[in-house]
């Protein structure tokens, strides 16, 4: 499913799960997270493994898909939005992950 499916109203889903949603209620008010926070969630909940590391740039795989996460100290909300396109997940589900988890295990090895 392409991320602009995602522009119809999410408003109904986003606070039975307790998220938090832009202005307009038309779209997901995605966080800024740490390249840390993003690999472990994709590593730790949606199936990926953590294939090499380079140049500051993490490669995770699932399946035949992979993932190129930058390891940064934070990440904008639009390349967290392109993160999560290529990898084929939620953002819902994706921010549900981040927001659950303490801050002590984003830990990435």
């Amino acid at each position: 499913m392409p991320y602009t499916a995602l522009l119809f109203s999410v408003k109904a889903v986003a606070e039975t799960r307790g998220i938090r949603v832009a202005a307009s209620t038309s779209m997901l008010a995605l966080p800024h997270v740490s390249g840390a926070e993003c690999i472990t969630a994709l590593t730790g909940h949606f199936g990926y493994r953590l294939m090499s590391r380079a140049g500051g740039l993490a490669s995770l795989m699932s399946g035949t898909n992979l993932v190129i996460v930058p390891e940064n100290a934070t990440l904008s909300p639009a390349l967290v939005a392109a993160i999560l396109r290529t990898a084929k997940v939620d953002p819902l589900d994706f921010v549900s992950v981040v927001d659950a988890e303490p801050v002590s295990s984003m830990r990435v090895a």
